[in-house]
């Protein structure tokens, strides 16, 4: 029949291995509302230990996949004042680890626990170790619905600024540029729950891929305002060209016109005063300076006048 010791005083008198955790940065044992440890001996000897311990340990994690990312963390069980010629340390049974189900993390959940061994040499000789490797994977569903939906969203609504009209300056501008804020504010907060690092995350690689298409929103609308502004350009030259243009045929059609009007009017006077010369030719000589006499001039007058008034 096996033997229950619950004396604290009694454990100390007792040989028991001076085992630590080697990646352990805070431990603590647990006292409430009594020292949470158990002693049995067997009847053959041996004795089992039970005692309950509250660990932070440190796990060395790779993010370049966060938030979509798995890690395994390992921790570390060792002697240390004893090596292997004094005491070797080793799991017990096939599946040594166990653990509570109704225990979880709320960001992580384990996948699988795996025992192993890790002795190893040192200066002062060789030491036996052994480890237990927790296999967890991060919950996503926080980060789709904090990280992901919302930055989709803003980078779907920068995109409502190619129908709104090219003139339309103020909105278009506004509307990239909140957006483009919005999306930093995201992705600071999303740097601030994180360790800094030297390498690139996959959020890190989201983010930018998100504001990439903001910015690309503000070329486009820059380049269609230039090239818009730069058509105006061009048809305001084309217009000025054509007018011109026009008013340069107008003159040209004006002086040909006087000029077909000076022709005209010199050959009529050249054809007038070459009738002129053939009636003075066909006059004859002594009537070509004869002036008739006033009282004649007088009478037919005012014969021409009586046969008008009859």
């Amino acid at each position: 029949r096996r033997v229950l010791v619950r004396d604290k005083s009694i454990l100390n008198m007792m040989w028991h291995p001076d085992v630590y955790f080697a990646n352990a940065r805070i431990a603590e044992f647990h006292t409430v509302t009594q020292p949470n440890f158990l002693v049995w001996i067997e009847s053959d000897g041996s004795i089992l230990y039970d005692t309950r311990i509250s660990l932070v340990v440190l796990c060395t994690l790779n993010l370049e996949k966060w938030p979509l990312d798995s890690q395994r963390c390992n921790l570390r069980i060792l002697s240390y004042a004893y090596d292997t010629d004094q005491l070797e340390i080793e799991w017990k049974g096939e599946d040594p680890i166990t653990r509570n189900s109704g225990i979880g993390m709320s960001d992580m959940h384990i996948i699988d626990l795996y025992p192993g061994l890790c002795d190893g040499n040192y200066s002062t000789g060789t030491w036996s170790c052994v480890t237990a490797e927790f296999h967890v994977k991060r919950e996503i569903t926080h980060h789709v619905m904090q990280s992901y939906v919302p930055t989709t969203l803003i980078v779907v609504i920068s995109w409502f600024s190619f129908w709104l009209d090219v003139e339309a300056v103020p909105a278009r501008v506004s509307l990239a540029i909140t957006t483009l804020l919005t999306l930093s504010t995201q992705a600071s907060a999303a740097r601030m729950a994180l360790p800094e690092v030297s390498y690139m995350k996959a959020i890190d690689v989201w983010m930018g891929a998100c504001m990439m298409f903001v910015f690309g929103v503000m070329i486009e609308f820059t380049i269609v305002n230039y090239a818009q502004r730069q058509g105006r350009k061009c048809t305001r030259r084309e217009m000025l060209n054509e007018t011109e243009k026009d008013e340069e045929e107008k003159r040209e059609g004006k002086i040909s016109v006087s000029e077909r009007a000076r022709n005209l009017i010199t050959r009529i006077r050249g054809t007038t005063e070459h009738h002129e010369q053939l009636v003075e030719e066909s006059t004859p000589a002594p009537l070509r300076h004869f002036t008739p006499p006033t009282r004649l001039l007088m009478a037919d007058s005012s014969i021409e006048e009586e046969e008008s008034f009859e």
